[in-house]
């Protein structure tokens, strides 16, 4: 009798035990599942990222915020100079860019598939001849830029050791795109280097298309979500998120439902 009892307790001991091992378990895997709310920082890059537009929100808003109910979260747009939302992810002041490719943000960890794609073109006052042939045609004009945007190569690399030099014009600070072309409107620079969807949208709203004109374009870049490493779920969202983002419906949807909207 004394045997069995002993026995039982035994059990009742390892049972116990085993329980609170399974429970703290849980515990450690609660910690990795992904929150409710994620914040992104980003900057103004209508018609992808729409921080001033009451009737569009933007292209990647649509369609993250449509990805985010396959994955029940929330996605928290805040918008910033580009140089400042950066910074912020970086220090884990938020927790991810919507949009960002390695060269920009080198410290972030990137989805592997991309969002979408991009292209960086140059652009200048339709009464000039100026063309974008090779990198050192560059050096004909004052060309404004962006702070650390990624425009693609060979103009990364170009920019990145040439900062300093008088015919490269950097502008930081909100609404940096508008201010590129009220520049080249007012002759404060020669051209400029561009989003070819950004431009076209934002010239459409100026009414001032048929000032300036396209000079030449790099390769198309695609772009990425990126997010804090240090995030114990960071590297459980990107999974998830390459998967969704190679997947023909959504792919589809983008196409069919998404972007004639921006069109």
């Amino acid at each position: 009798m004394r045997y069995s009892c002993w026995l039982i307790f035994i059990i009742t001991l390892w049972f116990n035990n085993t329980a609170s091992a399974v429970n703290e378990l849980s515990l450690n895997i609660d910690t990795n599942r992904l929150p409710k709310t994620i914040a992104l920082a980003t900057t103004d890059w209508c018609p992808y990222l729409c921080q001033q537009n009451d009737h569009k929100t933007g292209i990647v808003v649509d369609y993250l915020n449509y990805l985010s109910t396959q994955l029940d979260i929330t996605f928290i747009f805040h918008f910033y100079p580009w140089s400042r939302a950066i910074q912020l992810v970086t220090n884990n002041t938020h927790h991810g860019l919507a949009t960002a490719i390695q060269s920009e943000a080198p410290n972030l960890k990137l989805t592997t598939v991309p969002t979408m794609t991009y292209k960086a073109c140059f652009y200048v006052r339709n009464n000039s001849n100026w063309h974008y042939k090779d990198i050192n045609s560059i050096t004909d004009i004052r060309l404004g830029y962006i702070a650390n945007y990624g425009y693609g190569e060979p103009v990364d690399s170009y920019i990145k050791h040439h900062k300093h030099a008088q015919h490269l014009v950097k502008i930081t600070g909100v609404s940096a795109p508008q201010r590129l072309i009220k520049m080249l409107s007012s002759k404060r620079i020669d051209g400029f280097i561009a989003d070819q969807q950004v431009t076209r949208w934002m010239t459409r709203l100026s009414q001032s298309q048929g000032n300036i004109n396209n000079a030449g374009c790099l390769t198309p870049m695609p772009f990425y979500l990126a997010i804090n490493p240090s995030l114990p779920w960071g590297n459980q969202l990107i999974q998830r998120l390459d998967n969704l983002l190679k997947n023909d419906k959504n792919q589809q949807y983008l196409q069919q439902m998404i972007l004639p909207n921006y069109q």
